[in-house]
């Protein structure tokens, strides 16, 4: 081995030194987003929301229908509904027939009121009342409210009004009827009302 090979580098200058300081480092290889590159929990996560949206996916006035029918929350599939005649209401005909399959039965004469409650109590899954349809409010309504509230013992019953300031979906045992609907209805919003009922059928109103 020679002395040369022995030698030490020489140092580097101090304009050197400060040169290879600043120079800036290489830029790293853009990576693939894929998810075998993707850590273990960070894929879970991903598949968890993916699953997530596609169950909000089937949440749709068209699967409610299917789960009613295949879980028989209305047994006879019938509708009363007590109004007189508007816009609103025929949609509302429109939609539970087309969209849920149901069978509606529509009293737009309020002095025939009575006479189809109570012939109607028993094959009837869902009533719905429209406050608006009693001109003497207190009076009439209250009291067909007392009589539909006996008649319709297990029965949901929805009490519609352009009066009412929101929607309520949460029935109360202090409350003299269930699901509360402020007209006109969206279909969206006779949708949930629908969910509701269908609850309410199976599991009976809150005592």
């Amino acid at each position: 081995m020679s002395f040369e090979s022995l030698k030490m580098p020489e140092r580097l200058s101090f304009f050197e030194r400060l040169v290879s300081y600043l120079k800036p480092a290489p830029t790293p290889a853009a990576h693939k987003w894929d998810e075998a590159q993707l850590p273990g929990l960070a894929t879970r996560l991903f598949r968890e929301s993916e699953r997530r949206l596609d169950a909000v996916s089937l949440d749709s006035p068209q699967a409610t229908a299917r789960e009613i029918e295949v879980r028989g929350a209305f047994t006879n599939q019938t509708v009363l509904i007590l109004a007189k005649p508007s816009h609103n209401v025929t949609n509302l005909q429109i939609w539970l027939e087309s969209i849920f399959g149901l069978d509606v039965t529509v009293v737009h004469d309020p002095a025939f009121f009575y006479e189809w409650l109570f012939r109607f109590s028993g094959l009837a899954d869902l009533v719905v009342i429209d406050r608006d349809s009693f001109t003497d409010e207190r009076p009439a309504f209250g009291t067909f409210l007392s009589a539909a509230g006996d008649a319709c013992d297990d029965t949901p019953v929805v009490v519609m009004s352009e009066d009412f300031a929101a929607n309520d979906f949460a029935p109360n045992w202090q409350d003299k009827w269930d699901i509360t609907l402020k007209a006109p209805v969206a279909q969206t919003t006779l949708w949930l009302a629908i969910k509701t009922a269908a609850d309410l059928a199976l599991n009976g109103k809150p005592r």
